[in-house]
């Protein structure tokens, strides 16, 4: 071989690899042939600068390179012709050279026009019989191919014998490239090879099969226009077409790294050939790398490698080389999970080995592609009931996810139903009323789905927020004629809103629909009794709890006496004024309460229904606070285990049942076992509801909280600020916003960064009271870890002040012996202490630690806290006795940080007030 066909065939087997492995490649080459690897190295370079052969920034490319190496230097008719006429057409300067023909930027000298064009032209000397028959055959079937796609034939003719052909200029870049510069979506990526599909579908239609489809024979234009070139070994499928082409690998005829096997082997080709190439384009431009590691095997040894050559799984590959892709890089932090399943799946298939177990065409692929963008099933995936189930979910999950629950949410919101279905039995009239009140239920959740449609939404993507808006828009306007079922709307929507945290909406809504009822109803009604439930579940969130009480009360009341003490109507309001009483501390009650709703939904639907085992997750929650925490791990495990049954383990729901239990489970101190949970309920709710979507965002808060309760600060910080972001972007005044600002304070306060701290407190403190009004438990809590970090700047006065405001407006709200009231008043004795008021620092202390003993347990981190506190309080007291205690509750202190938490930062801390008060 010669020093020119080595390098070119080097050139050919590394041009269209990734950066990394293309450098990988020349250092090994390197060792063995320095020569070589420097003339291939100028020839990339030169091909870098170039970009595709028909990009209009290309004159500046460097053809002596090209010449010397591919050419050489005395190869008749290798100069550089720019300035002749060819036919109509003047050059204007070379834009590169290919195996068969020089290119040119060239113009119309005819007069006729103006225009602007790529010509082709075949070089002097190497005119033999069969490259002039490829080159008049890539002539004649690029005349054939009439697509938007594909850059067209505008000329052709031969000039001093030499033949020629002229197309478009393409002002573009490979595909691969545009992605990673503009940091496009994956989204978009995948749309783009939609396009480029079609594209080659249109070849396939006429009987073309292009043969070498790879990055840099894909452009795409600055306004996103994918065009298709260079059919210079394309093969007409015609049975009297010869194809002298079929073995004569070493000569490359393909390029290695996207040549299916058949082409590498020499075996007929067919349009699943394209197909393959198609994938391993595709996972190039999803993933930022190759399928397969054809590096460093010459062409002729590519067909012994065959047999053992197996396609890596797009989602793999993602996990190591997502950065080479060039995304954004929230984006890319979750690639691997946003490619594993459906695309997996596609773009594995294209890769098979034998041609008939892939898509036979690359309209077919285009369609499965547009599949993955619809939502819809593929066919490369089992067709399950349980796959095409959630397909129809993840599809539609601005609506059917509106929250962590909303498929749950929709169904409750007409939670009646199996109630007055035995009544409609009995009713005829009855039966027919409900029947057209479902119709209009149903053409409104579809309406609902349609306004996120592009066609009516005028190509922008809509949030969950906007479906809702517009949805309640339509509602006040277009029902005006059917009150029943406008106000049973207005009241679904307005649970929705405030699953999503969006109150303001969702009151608006909520009183809406309770005026229209008022209006078609007697007081007394029970449609009227589920508007003054659904009214008070929105107060309940605002924080205004005396106003929620009483709608509640009232609407429990109608409920009871219209649709029974234990209808599942009545129970949906009994679960909504059970939150009430958890609010205002009365968790004993509130428990109650919640078993009565769960056992009413046991008898109505039974134990395996999801409503039932949502409810008992429900009382879980509140046996959690009575710290009867094996019955409440018992209910959790009870719950998740009829959920994944009935709606499976990626069902959303199982989000919040995961992130329930995990909770429980940091309280026990079992670490590893929460954190494996955290991450799974965050990994379920990105997976179906998507990364942006509140439930996540709740998933990513609480995990943030997790981190920070560790140590973890570093961990902890980004999972804040993710979820801050999503909450920002539903509602800039939504509440969780405030709990987002607050873990971050906390994490500046650990940094030692108190006045940072201090002001994001003040932030957080502002929002909560505007938002959820001044007797909100969050608004108490949050100016209690305020008044730490005005502590810690030695403010002592003002810092009393503000926690002694906290623990009273705590105490009010949740009552004395409430989890927070507690906390906020070990804080309060910490504060004394610093005064030098040891008295009334002992006695908050001690109240403080009698109340975390009961709730938390002897052996538990916040009595190690608050055994720390009054230990160093009584270690400045005067006599023995008081010190003689100190030592002890430091001791015990120390030893439960020692047990549970050995790098707490609390831990030196107690460790030297421990050696202060023994010496």
């Amino acid at each position: 071989m010669t020093d020119r066909a080595a390098a070119r065939l080097l050139f050919e087997e590394l041009v269209d690899l990734p950066a990394p492995d293309r450098e990988e490649r020349l250092r090994a080459e390197g060792a063995r042939d320095p020569a070589l690897t420097a003339a291939v190295r100028r020839l990339l370079a030169a091909d870098d600068h170039a970009g595709g052969f028909l990009e209009g920034d290309a004159a500046a490319w460097a053809p002596e390179l090209v010449r010397d190496l591919l050419v050489g230097e005395d190869a008749p008719g290798a100069a550089d012709e720019s300035g002749e006429v060819v036919g109509a057409w003047r050059l204007l300067s070379l834009l590169g050279r290919g195996g068969m023909g020089d290119v040119y930027l060239a113009a119309r000298a005819d007069g006729a026009f103006e225009q602007k064009a790529a010509l082709k032209l075949l070089r002097r000397g190497i005119d033999s019989e069969s490259i002039r028959a490829r080159f008049l055959r890539e002539r004649q079937v690029l005349a054939h191919l009439e697509h938007p796609n594909i850059a067209r034939l505008l000329d052709g003719g031969a000039a001093a014998g030499r033949p020629y052909f002229v197309l478009e200029a393409v002002d573009g870049r490979p595909i691969t490239e545009y992605c990673a510069a503009r940091a496009v979506s994956l989204t978009s990526r995948v749309a783009l090879l939609v396009t480029c599909c079609e594209a080659v579908d249109a070849a396939h239609r006429r009987l073309v099969v292009h043969r070498d489809i790879k990055p840099s024979n894909v452009l795409v234009t600055a306004d996103g226009t994918v065009k298709l070139l260079d059919f210079g070994i394309a093969k007409v499928l015609s049975p009297d077409e010869e194809d002298s082409d079929r073995t004569r690998v070493d000569e490359r005829v393909l390029t290695p790294a996207y040549a299916a096997p058949e082409q590498i082997l020499g075996e007929p080709v067919t349009t699943a050939t394209d197909v393959y190439a198609l994938g391993v384009l595709a996972v190039q431009l999803l993933t930022g790398a190759l399928p397969h590691d054809r590096r460093g095997v010459p062409a002729a040894g590519l067909a012994a490698r065959l047999d053992a050559e197996t396609a890596e799984r797009p989602s793999r590959l993602a996990l190591k080389s997502a950065a080479a892709a060039g995304y954004d890089p929230r984006e890319a932090a979750h690639l691997p999970e946003r490619l594993s399943g459906d695309l997996d799946a596609v773009l594995l298939k294209c890769l098979r080995r034998e041609p008939e177990r892939r898509y036979p065409s690359a309209a077919l692929l285009a369609e499965e592609l547009r599949r993955v963008l619809e939502g819809r099933p593929v066919t490369a995936r089992p067709d399950t009931l349980g796959y095409r189930t959630g397909k129809f979910v993840r599809r539609h999950r601005a609506m059917v996810g509106a929250t962590s629950l909303v498929f749950l949410a929709l169904v409750a919101g007409l939670a009646g139903t199996s109630w007055q279905a035995k009544k409609a039995r009995e009713a005829a009239a009855e039966a027919s009323a409900q029947a057209r009140r479902a119709s209009r239920v149903k053409e409104f959740l579809v309406s609902l789905f349609e306004v996120a449609d592009p066609e009516q939404s005028a190509g922008q993507t809509l949030t969950a927020a906007q479906v809702l808006d517009e949805g309640a828009r339509r509602l006040q306007t277009g029902l005006a004629n059917e009150p029943e079922v406008q106000a049973e709307l207005l009241e679904t929507v307005a649970r929705i809103d405030r699953s999503l945290g969006r109150l303001a909406p969702s009151r608006v809504l909520a009183e809406k629909a309770l005026a229209i009822r008022r209006k078609k109803f007697a007081p007394d009604h029970a449609a009227v009794g589920s508007s003054l439930a659904t009214l008070g579940s929105v107060l309940t969130g605002e924080g205004k709890l005396d106003e929620a009480e009483k709608k509640l009360d009232a609407a429990l009341k109608i409920l009871e006496a219209r649709e029974g003490p234990d209808s599942l109507t009545t129970a949906r309001a009994r679960s909504d004024w059970a939150q009430v009483l958890f609010w205002k501390g009365r968790v004993a009650d509130a428990e109650a309460a919640e078993r009565r709703v769960w056992e009413a939904y046991r008898r109505e639907l039974g134990d395996s229904d999801p409503l039932t085992a949502i409810h008992l997750r429900n009382l879980g929650v509140l046996l959690e606070e009575l710290d009867r925490l094996d019955e409440a791990e018992s209910a959790y495990t009870r719950s998740e285990a009829v959920l994944e049954r009935s709606l499976g383990s990626e069902h959303p729901t199982l989000g919040q049942s995961y992130l329930n239990r995990a909770v429980l489970l940091e309280r026990r101190s079992r670490f590893e076992e929460a954190d494996r949970l955290f991450r799974r309920s965050l990994e379920v709710r990105r997976a179906t509801l998507g990364p942006a979507h509140v439930a996540t965002g709740q998933s990513l808060q609480l995990y943030a909280l997790f981190c920070l309760n560790q140590g973890r600060l570093d961990e902890s910080e980004p999972y804040y600020k993710a979820a801050l972001a999503i909450f920002r972007g539903v509602d800039p005044k939504h509440f969780e916003v405030g709990k987002c600002t607050n873990g971050l304070a906390l994490i500046a306060s650990r940094r030692g960064d108190h006045a940072r701290a201090e002001a994001l407190l003040l932030e957080v403190v502002a929002l909560f009271r505007e938002v959820l009004g001044e007797k909100h438990a969050f608004v108490w809590q949050s100016t209690s870890n305020l008044a730490e970090q005005v502590a810690l700047q030695g403010r002592l006065a003002e810092a009393e002040t503000l926690q002694r405001a906290a623990v009273a407006k705590l105490e009010e709200i949740l009552g004395p012996d409430g989890r927070e009231t507690a906390e906020a008043r070990s804080r309060l004795g910490a504060i004394l202490r610093g005064r030098g008021r040891l008295d009334e620092s002992e006695s908050e202390l001690r109240r403080a630690l009698a109340t975390q003993t009961k709730l938390h347990g002897a052996g538990s981190l916040p009595v190690a806290l608050t055994r720390y506190e009054l230990g160093a309080t009584l270690a400045k007291k005067p006599g023995g006795a008081p010190r003689a205690e100190a030592r002890a509750l430091l001791g015990d202190s120390a030893a439960t940080y020692r047990r549970l938490k050995p790098d707490h930062p609390r831990l030196p801390a107690v460790e030297k007030e421990l050696e202060l008060a023994s010496r």
